[in-house]
């Protein structure tokens, strides 16, 4: 296993989901 690459992946993800949450907290305090 590629640990910097592993590492890279999971925090991309942790941006995505962030940005996600974000976007649909945003709409339900519209």
């Amino acid at each position: 296993m590629n640990l910097p690459n592993h590492r890279k992946n999971l925090l991309k993800w942790t941006i995505v989901s962030l940005a996600l949450f974000s976007v649909a907290l945003a709409f339900a305090l519209r």
